[in-house]
């Protein structure tokens, strides 16, 4: 899965561009965003930590349409920036895969995504499924950011219509995003990366009751 991205030597020359197999096509180096100032941090809970580096990432195949691909991916991360999307071409169809990347985008609406979508605690344990040190990567469906929706896509799944490759790196990685996936909630059941309520990497989740209806976690009441 980490093929999706770019090789360090490529991350070093520039922030967007398309892919083809190995030679990098064009881009414009984009540098780390400044994140808006989140609901959390406004409401005076807690500063927020600095936002990581995001990349972002996607292959076309031959079969699909570029302009299509790309609508996607900017229904989640606005600022998604390619200079040169694939053509459509009619059939037969002699373009090979290419990947799209774009490196230094802002996590914002991503995250305002996923509050709408009521799906944080969900997000904290796919976004940290692959945490190592201070780096994580993660798929979300591409059919389903053309509806403006996040759906999180397991390493093993297979999925129509293509994933969206996000790849986070920051020095307090782990406290993000705890602190970017907080809602309320979190004052009665508290979470953190790692924890025993996390999803398992197959996707199933910890139940709070087992089939007799007892708990099986314990709360501070």
């Amino acid at each position: 899965m980490r093929g999706f991205l770019p090789c360090g030597d490529d991350r070093g020359d520039h922030g967007c561009g398309l892919h083809e197999s190995a030679q990098c096509l064009g881009g414009v180096k984009v540098p780390r965003p400044k994140a808006k100032k989140s609901t959390f941090e406004q409401q005076g809970l807690f500063p927020m930590t600095l936002p990581p580096l995001v990349s972002v990432s996607t292959h076309v195949m031959s079969h699909e349409v570029g302009a299509k691909c790309v609508d996607a991916v900017l229904k989640i991360f606005p600022d998604f920036c390619i200079e040169h999307v694939p053509n459509e071409e009619e059939f037969p169809v002699h373009r090979e895969m290419v990947e799209l990347v774009c490196e230094g985008l802002a996590p914002d609406h991503f995250l305002e995504l996923l509050a709408k979508q009521r799906i944080l605690d969900t997000a904290l344990d796919a976004m940290s499924l692959n945490l190592q040190a201070n780096s994580t990567i993660f798929l979300i469906s591409r059919q389903a950011a053309l509806s403006g929706k996040v759906a999180f896509v397991l390493d093993s799944e297979r999925t129509i219509g293509g994933v969206i490759v996000v790849h986070l790196e920051s020095d307090d990685l782990a406290d993000w995003l705890q602190e970017a996936t907080w809602h309320p909630g979190r004052h009665e059941v508290p979470r953190s990366v790692g924890d025993e309520l996390s999803m398992r990497s197959d996707g199933t989740v910890t139940e709070w009751f087992d089939n007799k209806g007892r708990a099986t976690i314990q709360t501070d009441d």
